[in-house]
């Protein structure tokens, strides 16, 4: 399940609504698609359990565990989930993959692109004497997320090889080698690219003490803005905010990244380039541990509840901060209030092995 989408479940229409296709199995879910909600509040039907004028609903888990199903789905939100999640291309003879269109030229660098569906779409479509859970049936989804997001301490990688029985899957993003990004080339090769923020404030850092850890480098220094927009340290703001596939083409063409536990690291180790990843919510072990082609860290500091494997909750450390200081938009730990993390940083470039 998506996280931080409210409760999952499944909608098959009955009447037609919008683009909405009657016999339409849809994914839906309290925070993207709902049907008749009020219809259903005022009636004390369950969302994810009853019928009402305009579709029948049904729990998202009638669609069982994948285990050696004909077609595999896999229901997700973020870059870097759908990148680690590139381990399953060939998981099942069909693998379908349900987010948001957007993301869709995230999946297209898989090895073996999958079905792409997005949320506005039917998953399949039903009609009588068909039920539901007769193709349900024949569709295992993946559950392994769930131990993630709780805070599994477990390496990603293996937790989602065993949510499908399939033990001994790679342990690092199976990305297309021969591929080449649509989007232009802005770095050049002789550039860092710092990518200082993640979807969770936990895995965010200060941008200063990187740059402080980068001083004296002789490549052009580039990371993004609040705005999104593309900074060449000291030199020039591009004036627009970044697209999906130009960051990813930023990701390719950069010499160097310097990367926080979130999409960049990933990408570059799936495309076989140089990255340093910076770890303290999380663990390198629980992350980047068979990861061949970037190099990772853990990041000591003072906080005495690293690492805390705290994803989308504030951390203990950070909401003390907050009520002292006022909002601060990046972990303590990734801070200056880490006094050691620009001399962790620097010494983790000096030592880093290039392949």
């Amino acid at each position: 399940m998506i996280e931080d989408v409210g409760r999952d479940y499944l909608a098959k229409v009955k009447k037609g609504v919008g683009q909405f296709k009657p016999g339409g199995v849809y994914w839906c879910g309290t925070k993207f698609i709902g049907f008749d909600t009020e219809y259903r509040k005022r009636n004390g039907i369950p969302l994810d359990n009853g019928s009402s004028p305009t579709a029948d609903t049904y729990p998202s888990t009638i669609i069982p565990p994948y285990r050696d199903q004909d077609k595999l789905l896999i229901v997700r939100g973020g870059i870097g989930d759908l990148l680690a999640l590139s381990i399953l291309h060939n998981a099942a003879p069909e693998v379908i993959v349900l987010t948001t269109k957007s993301l869709f030229p995230v999946l297209e660098w898989w090895q073996t692109t999958p079905k792409l569906k997005h949320f506005n779409e039917p998953l399949w479509m039903v009609k009588y004497p068909e039920r539901i859970t007769d193709v349900a049936e024949r569709i295992g989804q993946t559950f392994g997320d769930g131990d993630i997001t709780a805070g599994s301490r477990e390496n990603w990688y293996d937790i989602t090889a065993r949510s499908v029985g399939k033990i001994g899957l790679p342990g690092r993003p199976q990305l297309k080698q021969d591929m080449k990004p649509r989007y232009m080339d802005r770095l050049g090769p002789e550039s860092v690219l710092i990518v200082h923020r993640a979807t969770s404030i936990n895995r965010t850092a200060e941008l200063a003490p990187i740059l402080q850890a980068l001083e004296g480098d002789s490549r052009d220094i580039y990371y993004y803005n609040d705005e999104r927009k593309l900074v060449w340290h000291g030199e020039k703001t591009w004036p627009n905010p970044t697209p999906l596939e130009q960051y990813l083409a930023d990701l390719y063409y950069a010499g160097m990244v310097v990367s926080v536990d979130t999409s960049a690291i990933h990408f570059r180790e799936g495309i076989a380039k140089p990255a340093l990843g910076l770890y303290t919510s999380f663990t390198t072990e629980s992350r980047t541990k068979y990861y061949q082609h970037t190099q990772s860290i853990d990041l000591k500091s003072p906080c005495g509840y690293q690492p805390c494997f705290m994803n989308f909750k504030r951390c203990h450390v950070g909401e003390q901060a907050e009520k002292q200081y006022g909002p601060t938009p990046y972990a303590p730990c990734l801070g200056s209030d880490n006094e050691r993390m620009v001399e962790q940083v620097r010494e983790a470039l000096k030592q880093y092995q290039y392949a």
